[in-house]
């Protein structure tokens, strides 16, 4: 199955092409490195993508789009705050952060990453409930974008990285 890859075309731009040839050359190269190193990769990718996905949000997606975001939010806190499993509604969260960024070629970029991503959400290197100290932050996330502060939510967003991070170094 091939993904959607960028293709520059000198004089002309940037366009979202289908081929695989990128999406095996990641993959290619992830499969060299152990599992915690890819981890730790993957998220420092996610984090410099994040960043400028997350101003986009900030400066287009509609208090409808930000509501439905709420709706999600509060699911997952819930969940959090009665101590079931949320790891849909985590990922959930995150995937509709990166759809209302509003910019085709940038969402395809974090879905070509998200093979790896995907391991975030499915409990790596045998962890038994991973992460969990992130999850306070998302509420906070929900708040700064809701805000419309782009650095506050940068700011938290690092914070939330930096709590799953910690947790795989730890591993």
């Amino acid at each position: 199955m091939s993904e959607n890859i960028i293709e520059v075309k000198n004089g002309k731009g940037l366009f979202v092409g289908k081929s695989s040839r990128m999406q095996d050359a990641i993959a290619l190269m992830l499969s060299v490195n152990n599992e915690k190193e890819q981890l730790l990769e993957a998220l420092e990718v996610r984090r410099a993508i994040e960043a400028d996905v997350l101003e986009m949000v900030i400066h287009k997606a509609t208090d409808q789009e930000l509501k439905e975001l709420g709706d999600v939010e509060k699911v997952l806190m819930g969940k959090y705050y009665s101590g079931v499993r949320q790891t849909k509604e985590d990922k959930q969260f995150h995937h509709m952060i990166y759809g209302l960024c509003h910019n085709k070629i940038m969402y395809s970029l974090i879905l070509m990453l998200c093979d790896k991503m995907e391991e975030f959400w499915e409990f790596p290197l045998h962890m038994e409930d991973p992460f969990t100290e992130s999850l306070p932050y998302h509420h906070l996330l929900y708040e700064a974008i809701c805000e419309r502060n782009v650095h506050k939510a940068q700011s938290i967003n690092n914070k939330l990285l930096d709590c799953v991070y910690n947790d795989i170094v730890n591993e």
